[in-house]
């Protein structure tokens, strides 16, 4: 599947899962998104006008910050560039003190450290998901050869450890899509 624009912006999605994103946030209606990894920002553009629309927060965190991206977002949501395994605990912490729930999006350069990392600190109720995921390798290879998308970078083993003992899986995501997500029970 070839990856979809927004507003001319590239995101680095099939269209399968942009509609899953989409759904999932209807559905959901979190009080805050926070997203690990912008990229080029056309997914940041959408989930911040998915937030600006519900009355929501928005928060994406890169490594670089292209200058492109500085004039981006309508809101004035939080776009930060920087070592986020050091720039986000402190930010991550605080606006989970605050009441509604938080989707975290893991779509940066480490997904499985990321998942690791901050899925064990989200508060029950909140949903973390993964971009480039599937279950297995195999899985995936099957899926790729049937169309699906092109690259999987986390499976159920990278980051079992942290979702297992506190998460189900969210229902009705299409594995195709490219993403899992795992909402926190306890």
């Amino acid at each position: 599947m070839d990856p979809v624009d927004f507003f001319g912006l590239r995101m680095q999605q099939s269209m399968l899962g942009v509609v899953t994103l989409a759904e999932l946030l209807n559905e959901e209606k979190p009080k805050r998104v926070i997203e690990l990894g912008t990229g080029a920002g056309g997914l940041s553009l959408l989930l911040e006008s998915w937030c600006l629309r519900h009355k929501a927060e928005f928060a994406t965190y890169d490594k670089e910050q292209p200058e492109r991206h500085a004039t981006l977002y309508p809101s004035g949501g939080l776009w930060q560039h920087g070592n986020f395994w050091k720039l986000m605990p402190p930010v991550l912490l605080g606006k989970w003190e605050s009441p509604g729930k938080t989707l975290l999006l893991c779509d940066g350069g480490n997904k499985p450290k990321e998942v690791n990392e901050y899925a064990p600190v989200l508060r029950v109720g909140d949903i973390v998901g993964v971009h480039d995921y599937c279950v297995s390798l195999e899985v995936f290879r099957d899926i790729r050869w049937k169309g699906g998308w092109r690259s999987c970078e986390v499976t159920w083993a990278d980051i079992e450890d942290a979702i297992a003992p506190a998460f189900e899986a969210v229902d009705g995501i299409d594995p195709k899509c490219g993403w899992g997500f795992w909402r926190k029970v306890r």
